[in-house]
């Protein structure tokens, strides 16, 4: 039953508000200009007051204006009961034609002569006995409901209205669609509700054409009925209907649909022209129907002070991933009706007591369909405590992310990092995440980004990253070692160390001690730590590779320190061995304890697209050195092609297997000028110039030298070290006056050291 309030309750005055209730109505009505009767508060047993603007006129008066007032805990009572009044202060006609607390409350009110309206709100224990507004006709409203796909369950729904019903509310043009405009597309009922207005007499045919079932009333009398489950093609030319006749005025139209699954359809039309049956119906058009007008919330005050707040309309997320077995929505979520609450008023986020965090607008991620989720926002000040919910939904199908766009990973890392931040620091803030949110972590922290989320992760997750499967857990901790080592070899030391500690997989525990050495020796420019490492290396050491290894890290602190012969020495016995292990057939043809390709392929999944490089294996010796040099042209290229590409995980895994094939090729041009461009692609450039420094010490002159030196100049530039790069452009200018590269030098060779 609608409802109408033409007169104020009993017991309403016009009182002001104590002082500190008159600051909170001031700054509420920041957001629009003050509505006349505002100073003081006319509806003495409201608990709340909104600020309504009218934005869209009705069709015609007698539709009256329809404002969805927010709920969720915001207002008072079991049954809230409005007032509307004009900003004269005087009370106009309304209607309430919706509730659902967990949404809001829909109330239509007689046009006000200024747009702007205050509609008081009151809480009733029970559902009031109030006349009808006979002089409002709103319309063309459509109330949609989850489940009970059946007729029975839509007539019942029309029954509960208005009060306390679990439908979602909006308004159509006309009754004629092909989906669910409110709601999820399979397994729902629908109830319309409205007016035509005719200006004069008639006999018309009424008919549905639907899928799934439908029934069609005018003025109270069913004109139209296909129940059960059916397609449209049987009722296409209207066959399920009847004529009536129709006078002059208005006439209540109410079309009850239910869609199960598949195809769907929901249209009322008619027929006016004569009785042919060659005359096909046609949807009842837009301009029949009155249509009500829109007002928009501008502001809220509670009348005791407490902050007002609601969360913003629309739960659906902005957007989505989907990696593994569901999608994974972005929801943004924002409070609002806050404007009036005062700078003191704290604001807080929270799922249940999973979580809870600070600040007005929140980003959160979502796993599939969680309709049965339910967000929390609370609002409070020294007046008091207001707390409101949302559901959180996913009917309507967002906007799908972009791995290629860095605004959407970014966005997600973000998210992801605020998820952890809202649990509290004693917590793993990773125990209730599924397998789709950890795909998402691995796909939007691509090499090598996400450094910052990767580390709350790794510093707070422990024991959520110990049941991941190996495989994942690898690849993350990758990741995150190769962006954190170019900023900070000693943070990256540290974590190699913790990682090798907790690693049961003897294999990965040589890797990390492997990739320790480097950063001791390279980034940190400790050669007593890198002979040490070596040490504990051949500890660890499981395989003939890994031996193998060993040496050849032998040989690279030699070549640091200067001592060029021993660390050909050196390098010339790992390569003999490792050639020997090749013609026995015993060596694997890949790098010892890879990490990348072989161990996670949706990174290779996700690059694929990039392009095509082939990657070499070895499979046999090179025992001629036109072989071998080709062969290593061949690594220069592929290394290149994939650095490119960005497909840096496949470029390492080329390079630790070109160092192991060719060690002696550390000592040429090539292998040092790819492993350059790989440092410097992931913006490790101190590495980068570590390599292309002990180069340029070790040769004279080389076909390389020129490419290797602007490169190390790139480097200068990039780390910022100045003096440096002058003293090697002018270096540079000098030894290859006419090379390309000298172009690059000449800018920067006027400072000095």
């Amino acid at each position: 039953m609608t409802l109408a309030f033409n007169s104020l309750p009993s017991g309403t005055r016009r009182a002001c508000p104590e002082p500190w209730r008159r600051r909170v109505v001031a700054l509420s009505l920041m957001a629009l200009p003050a509505v006349g009767l505002c100073a003081a508060w006319p509806v003495d047993e409201a608990a709340i007051r909104f600020d309504v603007e009218v934005v869209e006129p009705p069709s015609d008066p007698a539709a009256g204006v329809l404002a969805i007032l927010p709920d969720g805990g915001l207002l008072p009572g079991r049954v809230p009961v409005p007032v509307v009044l004009s900003d004269s202060g005087r009370t106009l006609p309304s209607q309430v034609v919706w509730q659902n607390r967990a949404r809001g409350l829909g109330v239509v009110f007689a046009p006000p002569p200024s747009n702007r309206a205050a509609v008081y709100v009151r809480g009733w224990a029970a559902v009031p006995t109030l006349l009808p507004a006979a002089d409002l006709h709103p319309g063309l409203l459509l109330y949609t409901r989850e489940g009970g796909a059946t007729l029975e369950s839509a007539v019942k729904l029309a029954g509960a209205l208005p009060w306390e019903t679990d439908s979602v509310l909006g308004t159509v043009p006309a009754i004629g669609q092909r989906d669910n405009p409110f709601g999820q597309d399979d397994n729902y009922v629908s109830y319309y509700s409205g007016w035509i207005r005719r200006s004069k007499a008639a006999r018309v045919y009424f008919c549905t054409i639907s899928s799934d079932g439908s029934e069609l009333r005018v003025d109270g009398a069913t004109v139209a009925s296909w129940p059960g489950l059916h397609g449209r093609g049987e009722g296409a030319k209207g066959q399920y209907g009847r004529w009536m006749e129709l006078d002059a005025g208005l006439h209540r139209i109410e079309y009850f649909y239910f869609q199960d699954k598949g195809e769907r359809e929901a249209q009322a039309a008619w027929k006016t022209r004569g009785e042919s049956a060659k005359e096909l119906p046609e949807i009842i058009p837009a301009q029949a129907f009155l249509h009500s007008g829109r007002a928009v919330v501008r502001g809220a005050a509670y009348r005791d002070g407490r902050p007002t707040v609601a969360i913003a309309g629309n739960t659906q997320p902005a957007s989505y991933f989907w990696f593994e077995n569901r999608a994974v929505g972005l929801f943004r979520f924002a409070g609002e009706l806050t404007a009036g609450n005062g700078p003191e008023t704290a604001y807080s986020w929270a799922m249940g007591t999973e979580w809870r965090t600070a600040g007005k607008a929140l980003d959160w991620l979502v796993e599939g369909c969680a309709s049965a989720r339910v967000l929390t926002l609370t609002a409070s000040n020294r007046c008091g405590v207001t707390a409101v919910t949302a559901p959180i939904e996913c009917w309507d199908t967002p906007r799908r992310a972009q791995v290629r766009s860095e605004s959407d990973l970014n966005r997600y890392r973000e998210t992801l990092l605020g998820m952890c931040r809202a649990i509290p620091r004693e917590k793993d803030p990773c125990a209730r995440w599924s397998p789709d949110l950890w795909a998402t972590l691995e796909n939007v922290c691509e090499p090598f980004s996400g450094q910052e989320v990767l580390a709350e992760v790794f510093e707070r997750a422990g024991r959520s990253m110990a049941l991941l499967p190996r495989k994942q857990r690898w690849y993350l901790q990758d990741v995150f070692m190769g962006g954190l080592r170019g900023r900070d070899p000693a943070g990256a030391a540290r974590w190699m160390e913790r990682f090798g500690a907790e690693e049961p997989d003897a294999q990965r525990r040589f890797y990390w001690k492997n990739e320790a050495f480097d950063v001791a020796l390279y980034s940190q420019n400790d050669s007593a730590a890198a002979r040490a490492l070596v040490e504990a290396l051949k500890s660890l050491a499981v395989s003939v590779e890994n031996k193998v290894v060993c040496e050849i890290r032998l040989a690279d602190v030699e070549r640091v320190a200067g001592n060029k012969d021993e660390a050909v020495r050196l390098y010339s016995d790992a390569q003999d061995r490792y050639h020997e292990l090749l013609r026995a057939g015993t060596a694997a043809g890949k790098p010892a304890a890879a990490t990348t390709q072989e161990l996670w392929t949706r990174q290779g999944r996700k690059r694929a697209a990039q392009g095509n490089v082939t990657t070499a294996v070895a499979q046999a010796p090179a025992r001629d050195w036109k072989v071998a040099a080709m062969r290593q042209a061949s690594f220069y290229s592929t290394v290149s092609a994939l650095v490119k590409e960005d497909r840096f995980f496949e470029a390492r895994d080329k390079l630790r297997q070109w160092e192991l094939e060719f060690p002696l090729g550390k000592l040429s041009g090539e292998y040092s000028l790819a492993e350059a461009e790989y440092f410097m692609a992931v913006s490790d450039d101190k590495r980068a110039l570590a390599t292309l420094q002990l180069y340029r010490r070790g040769v004279e002159l080389s076909d390389s030298l020129p490419e290797a030196m602007g490169l190390e100049l790139k480097c200068l530039v990039e780390l910022k070290r100045s003096g440096e790069a002058a003293d090697l452009a002018r270096a540079i200018l000098k030894r290859f006056p006419n090379h390309p590269v000298a172009g690059s030098a000449r800018p920067l060779a006027g400072g000095g050291k």
